[in-house]
């Protein structure tokens, strides 16, 4: 078609501009994939098109312009299009303008062209000519109307902009990009960004939108296309009214209000308060009478506010029954207020012609369900709990309604720090796309919203989303099969042909990761004690993903390499580095209880390391990839909520100690002397044993008297930390009954540990079952069932393929109706069928794994039997957020719910597991013969055999020189100061003031941690009492650990829990926190907690300034109080009564000003009592002045005498 070199684009003077603006775009294309000149040329429809059409290579024409193909049922849909080569010509032809639109992009992505060329740098390939296979032909239309995004929480994207676009915000000229990208993708819809700006705060965005084809729409805090947040106070500023908030803020009182001072977001408040907002909402819809656009009816408050009803709320003539069903009554005048100012400002002769959505949210949904009637032709959009789990579908008479459904779901979620995830997305496809699947089957087809956050790098994501929306309802690649789905989007973007083995990548890697989101990781979140290692064999295939991943990293051409680091490559880099550094923490702190101390020090450094290896990809991805094109973009460690604890809790050793070996086994057992490992019947052929050095020196080892029927990985060796050695059965069958003692010599102290090891006695039922009692439990997967029986109703147990649990599929209960079983007899439901064999007898607690669903208006029941038995009815409280265990459950990726069997006898069984409520999914059954122990997954014999996580430097040093270009590199984190002025502020959103740390400090403890001849830490503490100088007094706060006269521990009143140390930054990395570590608790008398004392003489009397060097993770970790000579000074004398919490300041390490404290001459005992449980103090500094603390390299503790 390109011989010679010019293309020629037909299209008809009177198509709309959003076809003129893909046009441009489709020349653009070409022109980047060949050498060909594009031209555009348009037609006269009505006269001799098809004369002037002859020298077209396209022709370009909507439905209600021309018509250039009949008989298309593609055209008569909406926004259907076709795609044909007809006589050597193609044809792009739309059913309306947006049709055309897709059709133009079709041809676009058929060329070469991503829709992600500039938000990902997927690369276009160039072509030596433009060539169309003569039987190119494609006719699609969507199967859910309205598919867009919403832009929220869009901090990072502000920030973006701020440095690389000519608005400095998100502005026309960043929409102009996205609403490229939304209808490249498919989409047409779009809530813009509430957090930064407005959107009608530059008329030309909403413009753009419409003249591009873009269906603009607000959120469910947002009526009527006005952005509340931002919006608000600056329309009735400028119309010269007082808001609430700047009356209380300013002072200042403006009559105009329902109580004459100030106007409330409130529509309960009659008269003039009222008037003002219906003006508010009529300009907006003036502003936006000629575009296309989705009013949101109803109300809520000021941003994500609750409903205000000011004037209901304060009517003590109403009961609170009455109460409830005046806001009814109120928003329901609102909606019908609202349809009014619709409908003639926009001069329809009925609302219904209006597109409208209500959006039941939060406290607005607890008045739909108790009645609340909502215009029938108005969408409703249901909201999931944004974690990925649809909170309830529409009742059979909800799905009668002409204005159909919607849904709105999240790949980012912006909360309190401890549920966010604002990093990346890693709910996997599989579970989105089956809940897309099951949200269109309940009649959910009309709006579909995903939250993007700040659009990166959720580019995966969004576009399966999108392309659901698209195909729902069909037989496509992405509602059918989303692993071939996974395949063939990494195969359209990148050479190789590795799509099956990354599409295999991605869903291991999603759903190890989301079993415990980086962004929620905490300290012991898996257990390496229980089972096994759960934990290390979850971060050993992480290492796997991250090796293989980087290797076809690094056979891409170095075009695309950019774009697959941003899509994929950096979400797995971040995932191993986060996990290896909380499993390198985690195994800090059991090396230190295990009195190994020279591993405790080794995990604190790896885990250190790790996470300063995150920092650098993180300046690599906005710093140098694309020469810094993304700068800003991507910075999770800024903005509040902060998305990663980038400390997570080390604890190195503070004192060296003699000693030799010990023994540890896998159930967390220990010894000098002896142990047991059993081999069961039906159970894992390789377990381990760790070998701990308890010393500081290296020990060199013989292991002797293993038997022939068992492999061992190494007889003899070192242990300079701890070493774990693994035994592998040969035949379990061949060994049954035979026992042998191993012996573990310590060659230095000339001492031997004895290990027995013993293989189970033979069962000749073991033969016949594939699930067998071992360890003290057996583990049945849902998905490896041996029988079903499905129900008279076509209802089924289905298989859903990766939303297993960290990995594997789920069972889900399917049902054509919304009922299942009830009235009915469980044992006549669809069923599940297993064997299993038991070794033992006895009552038994099974624990079934359930993959989250939701019905918030509903019940989440099944039912289990065994042996045919009556069956057990199962169900749980987890009916909706905020329900049950939910929270637990979404943070860890699913329910367990527990019941106890009746006797069971030794010999096999068959246990059924029977549906009753539709969309319940079960991952794993447990049943457990010995007592459970406290694990993350449960029992699987799979933990026995996980091998130790292995860091490989070469390849880590090699992507930090050569891709992070960060040799040498250490970068330093700023340092905050919350002084008094900080707290004037709401943080919720606001980026802190930094000083920028520029040096590191010195290694005050190296030549401890260097074995240098220093045995214990506090040797290098100064002696006497702590003396203030000059107006000030610095502690460092592991002074306490000295426990001399002058600087103590005392424990909680029951003796058992203290003040302990940990791994700080300052000091060069080396320094030491204290913290009181455990699960989360609350001392509310201060004199029955935890202390540090410090005695201190002050040479001038006055008021100290208290300053903490401080790190919490939420609001359950961030008190404390502080006492002088046992007088506690109480929590109202400190700035914000003692709670230091803020989204800006959880998980660092930051400089807060408590308050003050009066300080007389003389020497005096300073004490800080726990109030929670979590806090970290590194420093003290008490002063005089209003200098702010010195940063680390410029820090001296005070001086101390008198010792």
């Amino acid at each position: 078609m390109c011989e010679s070199q010019c293309i020629i684009i037909g299209y008809f003077e009177e198509e709309n501009k959003a076809v003129l603006c893909a046009l441009n775009n489709l020349k653009k294309d070409i022109e980047k994939v060949t050498d060909c000149a594009v031209s555009l040329k348009m037609l006269n429809a009505k006269e001799n098109a098809h004369r002037e059409a002859e020298a077209c290579d396209i022709l370009v024409a909507t439905k209600n312009v021309h018509t250039w193909l009949d008989g298309e049922e593609a055209l008569d849909k909406w926004e259907g299009y076709v795609v044909k080569k007809q006589d050597g010509t193609v044809y792009i032809c739309g059913a309306d303008r947006r049709g055309t639109i897709y059709g133009i992009y079709e041809l676009s992505q058929y060329m070469g062209v991503s829709p992600w060329y500039y938000f990902a740098d997927v690369p276009i390939k160039k072509k030596s000519g433009f060539s169309i296979a003569d039987d190119f032909y494609v006719a699609d239309y969507p199967s859910v109307q309205y598919r867009g995004i919403f832009l929220n929480d869009e901090e990072e994207l502000e920030e973006w902009a701020a440095l690389h676009t000519t608005d400095g915000t998100i502005g026309p000229e960043l929409y102009q990009r996205i609403f490229e990208l939304i209808l490249r993708l498919k989409g047409n819809y779009i809530w813009p960004a509430m957090h930064v700006n407005y959107f009608q705060e530059n008329p030309q965005s909403a413009r753009l939108a419409n003249e591009m084809g873009i269906v603009v729409g607000t959120s469910h805090c947002d009526m009527l296309m006005r952005s509340n947040q931002n919006e608000w106070n600056p329309w009735l500023n400028s119309k010269g009214y007082v808001s609430d908030y700047d009356a209380v803020h300013s002072n200042k009182m403006q009559s105009g209000g329902a109580d004459g001072s100030c106007i409330y977001y409130d529509y309960s408040l009659a008269g003039k308060n009222r008037s003002v907002i219906q003006q508010y909402w009529r300009e907006s819809i003036e502003m936006n009478r000629d575009y296309e656009v989705c009013y949101t009816i109803g109300m809520r408050g000021v941003h994500d506010y609750g409903f205000s009803t000011k004037a209901i709320d304060e009517d003590s003539s109403l009961t609170e029954a009455e109460k409830e069903r005046a806001r009814i009554r109120l928003l329901e005048t609102i909606m019908s207020d609202q349809r009014e100012m619709l409908k003639s400002g926009l001069g329809c002769e009925s609302a219904e012609e209006i597109l409208q959505t209500f959006i039941p949210y939060k406290e607005v949904l607890d008045l739909y369900n108790k009645g609340l009637s909502v215009p029938d032709d108005v969408t409703l959009v249901w909201v999931n709990d944004n974690f990925g789990h649809i909170r309830r579908y529409p009742n059979t008479e909800e799905k009668k309604r002409s204005g159909g459904h919607g849904l709105y779901y999240h790949a980012s979620y912006w909360g309190t720090p401890d549920m966010s995830y604002l990093f990346f997305n890693t709910i996997p496809l599989a579970q989105t796309t089956q809940e897309l699947k099951k949200a269109y089957e309940s009649g959910i087809q009309k709006m579909w919203v995903l939250n993007v956050g700040a659009l990166k790098p959720l580019e995966m994501d969004m576009e399966a989303f999108l392309q659901y929306g698209w195909d729902a309802g069909k037989e496509a690649v992405v509602t059918t099969d989303i692993h071939a789905y996974t395949a063939q989007w990494f195969d359209k973007y990148f050479s190789g042909g590795y799509g099956n083995e990354l599409a295999d990548l991605y869903e291991s890697f999603v759903q190890l990761t989301n079993a415990r989101k980086i962004e929620h990781m905490v300290s012991l979140a898996f257990s390496q004690t229980g089972y096994g290692d759960e934990a290390g064999e979850r971060v050993c295939r992480l290492e796997y993903i991250f090796s293989r991943a980087n290797e076809i990293y690094g056979s891409l051409p170095d075009c695309e390499k950019p774009a697959f680091f941003q899509m994929f490559l950096c979400k797995v880099h971040a995932s191993y580095y986060v996990n290896h550094a909380f499993y390198f923490a985690d195994r800090s702190i059991l090396s230190y209880d295990r009195g190994n101390d020279r591993a405790a020090d080794f995990y604190t450094e790896q885990s250190g390391m790790m996470m300063r290896y995150l920092r650098n990809m993180l300046r690599y991805y906005n710093k140098y990839m694309c020469g810094g094109k993304w700068d800003g973009i991507l910075t999770p460690d800024l903005f509040p909520p902060p998305t990663i604890n980038f400390y997570p809790v080390c604890k190195p050793s503070i004192r060296r100690k003699s000693g030799g070996l010990k023994l540890f086994l896998p159930d967390g057992s220990s010894s000098f002397e002896y142990g047991e490992l059993t081999f069961c019947q039906g159970g894992t052929d390789r377990k381990w044993f760790e070998l701990g050095n308890q010393g500081n020196l290296d020990v060199p080892f013989t292991i002797c008297g293993c038997p022939d029927w068992l492999d061992i990985s190494e007889t003899e060796g070192e242990v300079i930390t701890e070493k774990r050695i693994y035994l592998t059965v040969r035949d379990i069958r061949r060994c049954a009954g035979q026992s042998a003692f191993m012996e573990i010599r310590d060659i230095v102290d000339n001492k031997t540990i004895k290990l027995q090891v013993k293989a189970e006695p033979s069962l000749a039922a073991v033969e016949d079952c594939n699930n067998v009692e071992a360890d003290g439990a057996v583990c049945l997967f849902a998905d490896n069932y041996e029988a079903q029986t499905e129900g008279a109703n076509g209802a089924y147990w289905r298989k859903v393929y990766g939303v297993g649990r960290g990995f594997g599929n789920v069972m889900t209960a399917y049902a054509p109706d919304d009922v299942l079983s009830d009235g009915l007899d469980v044992r006549s439901a669809p069923c599940l069928e297993y064997s299993f064999l038991l070794k033992s007898e006895g009552e038994f607690e099974l624990e079934i794994t359930r993959f989250l669903t939701l019905d918030s208006r509903g019940r989440i029941r099944f039912a289990i039997g065994v042996d045919k038995n009556p069956p057990v009815v199962v169900e749980s409280p987890t009916t909706d957020e905020w329900r049950g265990a939910w929270k637990e459950s979404v943070l860890n990726n699913g329910e367990k719910l527990s019941i106890w069997l009746p006797l069971l006898r030794a010999g096999k069984h068959t246990l059924q597991l029977y549906m009753i409520d539709k969309y319940v999914s079960i991952h794993k059954i447990n049943l457990y013969t010995e007592r459970k122990r406290d694990t993350f997954f449960g029992f699987s014999s799979v933990h026995y055999r996980a091998d130790m996580p292995h860091i490989n430097m070469k390849e880590l040093t090699a992507i930090q020189n050569d891709m992070y270009m960060a040799a040498d590199n250490d970068i330093l984190p700023d340092v905050v100061y919350a002084d008094e002025e900080f707290w004037k502020y709401n943080r919720i959103y606001r980026k802190n003031d930094t000083t920028r740390k520029a040096v590191r400090g010195a290694r005050r403890y190296e030549d401890y941690y260097a074995g240098n001849g220093v045995a214990d830490i506090a040797d290098m503490f100064a002696r006497g009492v702590f003396q203030e100088k000059d107006g000030i007094l610095s502690l460092e706060a592991e002074y306490a650990l000295e426990n001399s006269t002058n600087a103590y521990l005392t424990p909680d009143v029951s003796g058992a829990i203290y003040w302990s140390h940990v791994r700080a930054q300052t000091d060069g990395g080396t320094g030491l926190a204290m913290q009181v570590f455990g699960p989360p608790h609350t001392w509310d008398n201060p004199k029955e907690a935890p202390a540090m004392h410090f005695r201190v003489n002050i040479s001038e009397s006055g008021d100290y300034k208290t300053w903490l060097l401080t790190l919490h993770e939420d609001d359950m970790s961030d008190t404390c109080y502080f006492a002088v000579d046992g007088e506690v000074l109480p929590l109202s004398e400190q700035y914000r009564e003692g709670r230091l919490f803020n989204y800006s300041t959880a998980h660092i390490y930051f400089w807060c000003l408590t308050g003050s404290i009066r300080l007389e001459e003389g020497e005096h005992i300073f004490s800080i009592y726990a109030a929670d449980t979590g806090m970290q103090i590194d420093r003290i500094y008490l002063s005089r002045g209003d200098e702010l603390p010195p940063v680390d390299n410029e820090w001296k503790s005070s001086e101390r005498a008198g010792e």
